[in-house]
């Protein structure tokens, strides 16, 4: 049985659709991840998911339980077993951690009764521990820090137990250098947890690295889901090859197994002959003394490494190379792509 399964789900704002025959599995335990661009939708399906906006079609079950079919079934938002991490946390500010995290204790009609008094103090120092705030039991949400601040959301919103966790951009507030350390903390204390859980976001390294399951989502349609590595490797259109990283598309022709391009003639993973796209990774690009000939128009330092900008003909390959090795600026290189390419039709 699937934690969440989301089947055809149709929404809207008044009269303008925002999301079409979307279709979701999260299985227990799992962390999956919904990532798409400002706009995609990716919010609306959150708020269909909490209850706090109805569809048009479509049905959601969270665990065993219908909870809305957008027609005669609707369990109301409290009633749903779900623990919502938001992007600013929303903690109480009158309330101590401690105060905030046991605030999640209320019975929120996932099946259990609230728990008396003993049993609520012990799972708020359980969770306490768990996210390592426990020396912080006592202060208030002022006197915390930006990702300590998170950290109490999260807890607050496991405390009850739920059978699904939603986080909605739970790092878009923080600095570059905490989003990477907090999200592998988040990540350590929902699996420690044994919890369900669905990112929302735009940020693809967020959704790469935390989840096991990634379903990109574009004006309102679920374009693919997968693994992070079925859907960075092996990407079903164009725009999801594009959205997961740098990338450069090549016009090519092909022969059924290779295809000539101003780049050259490139292996690729397609069987179909005739006008196609290569998608071209950084990674796979080579400037080694070989291969066709471009000119260096940028150089992006990004300290180990540098994403190199060279000219082939009309287009802008993109290279990724050691720190130690950067073209200078307007210098010519040799361009020659590793491996097999990915292609379009």
């Amino acid at each position: 049985m699937s934690a969440v399964e989301v089947r055809n789900l149709v929404a809207a704002y008044d009269t303008a659709p925002v999301l079409h025959g979307v279709s979701l599995t999260v299985e227990p335990g799992a962390v999956a991840a919904v990532l798409g661009p400002s706009g995609s939708g990716k919010s609306t399906l959150l708020r269909v998911l909490a209850g706090l906006h109805r569809p048009v079609s479509g049905s959601v079950t969270i665990g065993d339980r219908l909870v809305d079919d957008a027609a005669a079934t609707f369990v109301p938002p409290e009633r749903r077993g779900i623990g919502l991490v938001p992007q600013t946390g929303a903690l109480f500010p009158h309330l101590t951690v401690a105060g905030n995290v046991g605030f999640g204790l209320r019975d929120s009609g996932g099946g259990a009764s609230r728990p008396d008094r003993a049993a609520r103090r012990q799972r708020v120092a359980d969770l306490l521990e768990l996210t390592g705030l426990a020396e912080l039991a006592r202060r208030m949400p002022h006197q915390l820090s930006g990702g300590q601040r998170q950290r109490v959301a999260l807890a607050r919103a496991l405390a009850p137990d739920p059978h699904l966790v939603l986080l909605d951009e739970p790092f878009t507030a923080l600095d570059a250098g905490l989003r990477v350390s907090l999200r592998a903390e988040v990540l350590r204390i929902l699996r420690a947890a044994g919890a369900t859980a669905l990112l929302v976001t735009h940020d693809q390294a967020e959704a790469m690295s935390m989840a096991s399951t990634v379903a990109l989502i574009r004006d309102g349609r679920i374009e693919q889901a997968g693994t992070p590595v079925e859907v960075y490797a092996a990407p079903a259109t164009p725009w999801v090859g594009t959205f997961l990283g740098e990338s450069t598309l090549v016009p090519a022709t092909s022969d059924g197994s290779t295809a000539t391009c101003a780049l050259g003639i490139l292996r690729h993973d397609a069987a179909a002959a005739g006008p196609v796209r290569l998608l071209v990774r950084p990674e796979q690009v080579a400037l080694d003394g070989s291969g066709v000939t471009g000119t260096v128009v940028a150089v992006d330092f990004q300290g180990h490494d540098a994403l190199v900008t060279v000219q082939v003909s009309d287009i802008p390959v993109r290279a990724r190379v050691p720190a130690t090795a950067l073209p200078a600026v307007g210098a010519e290189v040799a361009v020659a792509v590793r491996g097999e390419v990915r292609a379009f039709a």
